[in-house]
């Protein structure tokens, strides 16, 4: 039997939106780095409190090397991300 007082639903791509904004506009206040790996996390743990599920994803572009790291949701939706970039790749 499911208890759904504890169900951990998928978040909407509205709903993934908002958190990475509110993320974002919580960064400014803060003395520390936020990037892509911190703001990911964050926004994880963000809709985590909500119980709500996104997929956190890092991935690695070539020549030159770049990391990013982003939230989707469950239908690959990214949050908040500009339009994706061929060079990269999930890893």
């Amino acid at each position: 039997m499911l208890n759904t007082s504890t169900a951990v639903r998928p978040a909407t791509p509205e709903q993934a939106e908002s958190a990475v904004l509110a993320v974002r506009r919580a960064a400014w206040f803060s003395p520390a780095r936020t990037a892509c790996l911190e703001e990911s996390a964050a926004v994880v743990l963000l809709l985590a409190s909500r119980r709500r599920s996104v997929v956190w994803c890092h991935g690695v572009a070539p020549d030159p090397v770049r990391l990013h790291a982003w939230v989707q949701t469950d239908d690959g939706t990214p949050a908040a991300e500009p339009a994706p970039r061929s060079s990269t790749r999930p890893s």
